[in-house]
């Protein structure tokens, strides 16, 4: 490109200017305001009720070998 016409698209865009969407900044502000919001409250959960927090682990652990027997069966089923 002609150093002509990138100065004039430079001078159109302004000088700086990005592509970024406003909120592109608080992103990460919201990532760890998130982040230390969800570690509190799992704190505040296992230590003030530590039988409910086990039954949702034990709920998600079992969950999470379902669907790892479901898939060692369709595996185990195409290769047969």
């Amino acid at each position: 490109m002609p150093e002509a016409c990138a100065t004039r698209s430079r001078r159109l865009r302004g000088h700086g200017a990005t592509n970024a969407a406003p909120w592109e900044g608080a992103r990460p502000m919201l990532k760890k305001i998130l982040t230390w919001g969800g570690l509190a409250f799992l704190v505040f959960f296992v230590a003030y009720r530590p039988k409910e927090a086990s039954n949702v682990v034990g709920n998600i652990g079992g969950g999470i070998m379902d669907a790892v027997r479901g898939l060692g069966d369709f595996v185990s089923n195409l290769l047969s």
